[in-house]
């Protein structure tokens, strides 16, 4: 949903989306899920994170 499209381009994402966090992953799919990293950052985005 970038809204950059079609229009002048900035380096700024614009977006109806309300995002909160970005995170960059270096493995393909299946990687992720025997990745440790991974793990812990997902259990800490559903359980411990503040909504």
């Amino acid at each position: 949903m970038d809204e950059r499209i079609g229009g002048l381009w900035t380096a700024e994402l614009k977006t109806p989306i309300k995002w909160s966090h970005v995170d960059f992953l270096f493995t393909d799919h299946l990687g992720m899920t025997r990745d440790p990293i991974f793990t812990d950052k997902i259990l800490f985005f559903l359980l411990e994170q503040a909504r």
